[in-house]
């Protein structure tokens, strides 16, 4: 893509099971704001998008909406409505910041998100929309399309039957589909003067790290006892909906 950030098909990853998750189906990325035109028409002629869900809240889709893609539906999903976000402006960074702080405040939003009943109605709403979505590409984004949709896309690839090692592999493709983005980004933080600590804690922000997910499946372990359990008692996902997601996605 030429400007859609962080964009990626999650299909052809095979399963433990031996079947393929089915490309140009499940589409991920950043926040669909101010892409060419060129990203809209390889959006609709190769991948036939249908559906736009966008995990964001209110202020961020205000201060940055989603292009408007004649005949693609778009939804709004807020996951984290009850969810205090470590913020990644670079205008809110303190002055004390750090990597660690980052770290450690990135791995709290994903415990959170897991733990949140907003956030899990969310996610349960997202999957039925799925389950009704038998044609076309539904492509589903954040703002920097790393964790609100990290977990959507783990949630997603869990229940088609995807191993652990394979999820972990698509998220941190992150880092590098978002470094020129993130450049941008510190070196704007950097011309306001932030010193290399605060600018290290927001490239941290920006990226991901294989602890925050790790902290993903912990939580998950610890409160619902398995992944299994958190998809049918956390998302109240049914087996008869895991099934039709298989039929619709899997080959």
């Amino acid at each position: 893509m030429k400007k859609l950030v962080n964009f990626r098909d999650i299909g052809g990853i095979t399963t433990v099971n031996g079947y393929k998750v089915k490309s140009k189906r499940l589409l991920r990325s950043g926040a669909v704001s101010d892409i060419s035109i060129s990203d809209k028409r390889k959006l609709l002629e190769e991948y036939n998008l249908s559906l736009i869900v966008d995990f964001r809240d209110e202020g961020e889709i205000l201060k940055q909406p989603d292009d408007n893609i004649e005949g693609v539906d778009y939804c709004n999903i807020n996951i984290m409505q009850e969810i205090q976000e470590t913020t990644t402006d670079p205008d809110s960074i303190s002055d004390g910041f750090n990597s660690e702080m980052a770290k450690e405040g990135m791995k709290s939003i994903y415990k959170d998100i897991i733990l949140d009943q907003t956030a899990r109605r969310g996610y349960r709403n997202f999957i039925q929309m799925l389950t009704r979505q038998r044609e076309g590409a539904v492509l589903f984004h954040c703002y920097a399309g790393k964790d609100r949709t990290g977990i959507g896309a783990a949630i997603i690839l869990t229940i088609l039957g995807v191993s652990e090692d394979d999820i972990f592999n698509d998220y941190m493709k992150t880092n590098e589909q978002r470094a020129a983005a993130n450049l941008l980004i510190l070196d704007e933080a950097k011309q306001k003067g932030y010193c290399n600590a605060q600018l290290e804690g927001l490239d941290k922000l920006m990226s991901v790290d294989a602890s925050y997910l790790e902290e993903m499946y912990k939580t998950i372990n610890e409160c619902f006892g398995s992944f299994a359990n958190y998809i049918a008692d956390g998302l109240a996902i049914k087996q008869e909906e895991i099934e039709l997601m298989k039929q619709i996605y899997l080959e």
